[in-house]
């Protein structure tokens, strides 16, 4: 039997149950096409997500509101109160230069509800103290790709590799002998699946492997830490620790210089006892210049994109999923820094 739809999604990591749960609250009917044990930025993302940009001190590119959207939307979907939570983030001070631009960034009006400063805590290493980020917050990134999964029927969920030669492009029709649909818009959020895409494997990422340890602490911790990288707590009542960042080394193999490298850090920072329990590693989905892919193809109205969120998929994914439906279903534009056509320039730039 034929299923009509409004929204075919490939590819169900944060991403895709992103887009899959802003279309559901829509009135959208979805389908998904999902290989989970590709998901390897997703399957190993820890879901910390924050407004700031530490270096400067200020709020990042996505800023503020895009945080605001995020969490907001998150609570939407959680009946239970169990998805996400707020949490307090202490960045570790390095130096006096970086004490006093939190501490004027303070008084600035726009931080004055998100940024505050603590002396010291108990088995922190902190010299010049702790700038406290109120605006911070938790996904459970597993329960929540779960929760969308849970949503969709079984017959609109198809754990199987998305066949090229079974798709129409021209009417959004798909037929091979156990699938058979007609869907309105179909839209890859496959991360770096997305290279071997026709449509979009063109689209420049420059794509980052993390390492990510999960940790016991001798002594609690009821927030989260950060100082190069982060001491963030699980939702099994252990920590993890992460994440490194290496552009040259994409096997998805655990690294053990990295690990190795988290420990050291982790180790200055934390003066209790830290026990390594599980190495992990992913590959994020970056983009060229860590903006997000979102639009649908110049030649091919079928066909959209929904990718390249690098380490930030938590926090950008609810903006971008609800700026490509307006595009789809309201013909709304992308912003610039986000849209495809920046592509273009950028590749003809590259190419001379």
């Amino acid at each position: 039997m034929k299923i009509d739809l409004d929204l075919l999604i490939v590819g169900h990591g944060i991403t895709g149950a992103n887009l899959h749960l802003h279309a559901r609250q829509r009135g959208l009917s979805c389908a998904v096409f999902d290989l989970p044990k590709k998901n390897e930025s997703s399957s190993v993302a820890v879901g910390l997500f924050h407004p700031m940009a530490f270096r400067d001190s200020k709020y990042a590119w996505a800023g503020k509101e895009v945080f605001d959207e995020a969490l907001d939307f998150y609570r939407s979907i959680d009946e239970d109160k169990t998805l996400v939570q707020d949490i307090i983030l202490y960045r570790i001070l390095g130096s006096t230069e970086e004490y006093n631009r939190w501490r004027a960034r303070m008084e600035e009006s726009q931080y004055l509800d998100v940024l505050d400063y603590s002396s010291g805590m108990e088995v922190v290493e902190a010299p010049h103290g702790l700038g406290k980020l109120k605006a911070c917050a938790k996904l459970d990134v597993p329960a929540f790709i779960a929760k969308s999964r849970e949503l969709l029927a079984d017959d609109h969920y198809f754990e199987t590799e998305f066949d090229f030669d079974a798709f129409d492009e021209e009417t959004g029709g798909y037929k091979s002998p156990s699938i058979d649909f007609q869907a309105k818009h179909i839209v890859f959020c496959e991360g770096l699946g997305i290279q071997k895409n026709p449509f979009f494997s063109h689209l420049p990422f420059h794509p980052a492997k993390g390492d990510l340890l999960k940790i016991r602490l001798g002594n609690k911790l009821n927030a989260a830490l950060n100082k190069k990288h982060f001491i963030a707590p699980s939702e099994d009542g252990l920590y993890w620790l992460g994440a490194t960042y290496d552009n040259k080394n994409l096997r998805v193999e655990p690294d053990e210089k990295a690990a190795q490298q988290l420990l050291e850090v982790a180790r200055s920072i934390y003066t209790d006892k830290l026990v390594p329990l599980e190495h992990l590693a992913g590959i994020r989905p970056a983009s060229y210049d860590r903006r997000p892919f979102v639009g649908t193809h110049p030649h091919k109205s079928k066909v959209s994109v929904l990718n390249g969120m690098g380490s930030k998929a938590c926090l950008l994914s609810p903006r971008c999923s609800a700026l490509l439906l307006d595009a789809l279903l309201k013909e709304e534009n992308i912003p610039a820094e986000m849209a495809l056509e920046r592509v273009d320039s950028y590749l003809k730039k590259k190419a001379h």
